[in-house]
């Protein structure tokens, strides 16, 4: 793994972003100092939950907790243990080191059908897991659920970084080739390739669009012009990319760490969700509209009267009503001056 990759990988791990490794995982990683790793390998033909199992099974060892939490029946992480009691004895170790703690999963695409789906779930719901999670794939074609999980990884904003293989004599003859359509290219070519290889091997172009600032049609035409040039990539017709490992290796050697960092921050920012202050449907709902109607004081527009005459208008009327109820009238009070000089006196 270059210095790149590496510092990427850190970077990612102390800010709990899961990562993942291309490639066969080195023995050792550049995990943060004084992190314990929780390493699992998976194997083709392992129980469902295997290794699920096994990293639950190791924590509580590593802890001393495996025995005293058995005989309490907190959790069992055999066979028949539950999806939760898996996850809350992997989190007991995130608990017991406070420096900090990776899980580990090597060669995940062998991993059987109910553990990729387990952590995909995991992935998709924050607080599962209180440890970030370091996802490595081998060079195998990915299909089915180590696709869906590789894809839910880098929705999340997971960092991709590549593992250091040995290359063979057929892919150094062609790194030699890429490597001299490199230097035939323009600056706006090579640095769009720089930036889809720091998205990694496969990308779509309107997150490449989106961290070079420009617009989908001219990032296509840049990419057309590198492959017209000499770069090997590959399009599946529907706006993503991919590239062969040894010219990302090339790629990536060519990149400041600090214009890689912020290249990827674009990019996790982009696929990251916002964060709501209100749900949806109280927000776009417009306000219903009020079924009282409201009480105006002032008089009409198109009234030209005065209020305090109004008021003194519409006393007298009012008296008389009061009177006709109480069955005493006034034949003699039949001017509303005489009602309006009474009501001021």
């Amino acid at each position: 793994m270059n210095q790149l990759d590496a510092h990427a990988m850190q970077r990612a791990l102390t800010e709990g972003h899961p990562v993942l490794v291309r490639g066969e995982l080195p023995m050792v990683l550049p995990i943060p100092p004084g992190w314990a790793a929780l390493r699992v390998r998976c194997e083709e033909g392992s129980k469902p939950l295997g290794p699920l199992r096994e990293a639950a099974a190791r924590a509580l060892q590593w802890i001393g907790e495996e025995h005293a939490i058995d005989s309490i029946g907190m959790m069992r992480v055999g066979e028949g243990a539950r999806p939760e009691a898996l996850a809350r004895a992997i989190n007991r170790l995130a608990a017991k080191t406070p420096s900090g703690c990776a899980l580990l999963f090597d060669q995940v695409n062998h991993a059987d059908h109910e553990t990729l789906a387990l952590l995909r779930r995991w992935l998709s719901m924050p607080g599962s897991l209180r440890m970030p999670v370091v996802l490595g794939f081998t060079g195998d074609p990915l299909s089915g659920e180590a696709q869906a999980l590789f894809d839910t990884a880098r929705e999340l904003g997971a960092v991709e970084v590549m593992a250091t293989a040995t290359a063979t004599p057929a892919a150094l003859a062609d790194e030699g080739q890429w490597a001299a359509a490199l230097q035939a290219m323009g600056p706006d070519e090579l640095m769009t390739l720089r930036a889809a290889a720091v998205l990694g091997a496969r990308f779509d172009v309107a997150t490449l669009a989106a961290v070079r600032e420009q617009g989908m049609l001219r990032t296509l035409e840049l990419l057309q012009r590198a492959r017209d040039l000499g770069a090997p990539l590959e399009d599946d017709g529907h706006e993503t990319l991919s590239m062969p490992d040894g010219l990302l290796r090339l790629l990536r050697a060519t990149v400041l760490p600090s214009l890689a960092r912020l290249w990827q921050q674009r990019a996790t920012a982009r696929r990251s969700s916002p964060v709501m202050a209100a749900p949806p449907v109280l927000t776009a709902r417009p306000m219903a509209p009020s079924t009282s109607t409201p009480v105006v004081l002032a008089p009409a527009a198109e009234s030209t009267v005065a209020p305090e005459s109004a008021v003194r208008r519409e006393a007298p009327q009012s008296r008389r009503r009061r009177v006709e109820l109480d069955g005493t009238i006034d034949e003699s009070a039949d001017s509303d001056e005489v009602a309006v000089d009474d009501d001021d006196d």
